[in-house]
């Protein structure tokens, strides 16, 4: 999340003020191969306050995955690396700013024929997101190798989402959804049997 920068030699924000930049739009793009999950996250964020803000952004990774960050403002793009906290800097009134975190993610079962993938949510954030936003999801999912032996991929469902799922005579699957005016409030699970 992008959280605005307090500074300790001014009055604290009063209640009705966000400590958080506004979310417009996130968009989640993975491709799943061979048990490994590479992922894509942009987040378009837009400073709704009349005045210029210090930011800073929060990502929540897992210590064993691989993860750059992209920031781009006014067409300026500053990459990061294995870094949670990023000191984005100040966004002029009705400028947007937006975020491009990639990661590398390794999948594991968790029942014997069962893989699932999993994209955190911000449903743990300090304070919740008060405006909606729109959620846009694309899950590419190629036959994996280590399944030939065992088994073939016979469904992608979702526990947590209502996705869509394709199968392409190229033989990867395709899961998708697409939410408007919506909270991204639970962990969008990929069930892979």
């Amino acid at each position: 999340m992008l959280k605005i920068k307090q500074d300790p030699t001014f009055l604290p924000m009063n209640k009705d003020q966000s400590l958080y930049v506004t979310l417009k739009k996130i968009r989640i793009e993975t491709i799943i191969r061979s048990l490994t999950a590479n992922v894509t996250i942009t987040q378009v964020f837009r400073n709704n306050q009349s005045t210029s803000i210090e930011t800073v952004y929060y990502f929540p990774v897992e210590k064993q995955d691989n993860y750059t960050v992209t920031v781009h403002i006014n067409g300026i793009d500053t990459l990061k690396q294995n870094n949670s906290v990023i000191d984005i800097g100040s966004l002029a009134p009705s400028e947007e700013c937006i975020i491009t975190v990639t990661y590398t993610s390794k999948l594991r079962y968790i029942h014997e024929s069962m893989i699932q993938f999993v994209v955190p949510s911000n449903k743990n954030s300090e304070q919740p997101q008060m405006n909606p936003y729109t959620v846009e999801f694309i899950c590419l999912i190629e036959e994996f190798d280590e399944l030939k032996q065992k088994q073939q991929i016979i469904q992608v469902n979702s526990t947590s989402h209502p996705i869509q799922v394709q199968y392409t005579e190229q033989k990867i699957y395709i899961a998708t959804f697409n939410q408007q005016n919506t909270y991204l409030n639970k962990d969008i699970l990929i069930n892979i049997c």
